[in-house]
């Protein structure tokens, strides 16, 4: 079955000057989108997506969706789902923030409608929004980024001017490895004498993220079938979409490199649960093949910096993609669920570039 081609239109009510700024470290708290004719998850991946951007902006202080969703159950908003300009200046108030943004996710055909709204909590008045058009909706986190950047005048530091992080020791480096620092998803995972990972019918994401790095890491097919591996970059869990993690509750997205030991590949993007070829002529779930996989042991690179992903197996090239749908998240390791197959990782590496 060939991929359909998934088309994002997003349009946002222009409500004032794109020129306002927040006050000096204002608070912002950025409500779950409301969605009409899609899955709740979209609108709760774009709320996310807003959320992350801001954490990068120095002089914003972002409410935790914790502390929102705690407001919003105490003040029994959740029952009836709807968050009008009147309920999300009281949340605001609660909260302690100065801003709030709400908005609504719309489906219309093929097309995805976005409207969004910022509110200044103390005055009650919608300030500003602005329209953002996609084709794609991978490219709903880049284009996330743009609404950011048009709502507030600023935007996240881009990977091209932040300063790049240092590399550890190889002994910090190594810490990596300890399962203690990996949040077990799925699946059997435990760490060997020798500090390898062993894996099977399941994933783990690392518990810290990162913007631009290198991912190294060696996979050894110690028994079962030679079903799938996947390395991550960029990866995150949010709510909502297959809910398979998380006692059921969220996915994972980001950028997956899967491969078998039987010498095939493909490598995919991923919003909210739906996984997309990075090669448009790509057929889904198909897996190309190549001789530069081994069909015992391989050693992945993966280097995620700005918009190019670059995969190399074996010190050797293998692909490359320019996307801009995930800008920040964590190394993931996957096995396929209900496989069987057991996977040793390791010589694990993580550099910021």
């Amino acid at each position: 079955m060939k991929l359909k081609a998934a088309f994002v239109l997003i349009t946002l009510s222009v409500m004032a000057s794109a020129g306002f700024a927040a006050p000096p470290r204002s608070s912002v708290a950025v409500l779950d989108f409301e969605g009409i004719g899609v899955d709740i998850h979209i609108g709760k991946a774009v709320s996310e997506i807003i959320r992350t951007a801001l954490v990068d902006i120095p002089r914003f202080q972002v409410v935790e969706r914790a502390q929102i969703n705690q407001a919003l159950s105490e003040q029994q908003f959740q029952k009836s789902g709807v968050i009008d300009d009147k309920s999300a200046v009281k949340i605001g108030k609660i909260v302690g923030a100065d801003l709030i943004i709400i908005g609504s996710v719309v489906k219309i055909g093929n097309a995805y409608t976005i409207n969004s709204r910022m509110i200044d909590v103390q005055t009650g008045e919608a300030k500003l929004g602005k329209n953002v058009t996609g084709t794609d909706l991978n490219q709903l986190t880049g284009m996330s980024n743009d609404l950011v950047k048009s709502l507030f005048g600023d935007r996240p530091e881009s990977p091209a001017t932040a300063s790049p992080a240092k590399p550890g020791p190889v002994a910090a480096r190594k810490a990596y490895q300890r399962l203690e620092n990996w949040e077990i998803l799925n699946g059997e995972w435990s760490n060997a004498p020798d500090g390898s990972i062993i894996g099977s019918n399941g994933h783990i994401i690392l518990k810290e993220e990162f913007r631009d790095y290198v991912l190294e890491v060696t996979a050894e097919h110690l028994s079962g079938p030679k079903s799938g591996v996947g390395i991550g970059a960029r990866c995150s869990v949010v709510p909502g979409g297959q809910k398979t993690f998380r006692n059921r509750t969220s996915i994972n997205q980001g950028y997956s490199f899967n491969f078998s030991f039987n010498k095939s590949y493909n490598v995919y993007s991923g919003l909210a649960g739906n996984w997309y070829p990075m090669n448009p002529d790509w057929q889904r779930y198909e897996w190309l093949r190549t001789d530069l996989l081994d069909e015992s042991v391989n050693r992945i690179r993966i280097e995620a910096v700005e918009k190019q992903i670059t995969i190399y197996v074996n010190n050797r090239f293998l692909v490359r993609f320019s996307d801009s749908g995930h800008v920040q998240g964590a190394p993931l390791l996957w096995v396929q669920e209900n496989s069987g197959e057991k996977v040793r990782f390791f010589d694990l590496r993580i550099e910021g570039r």
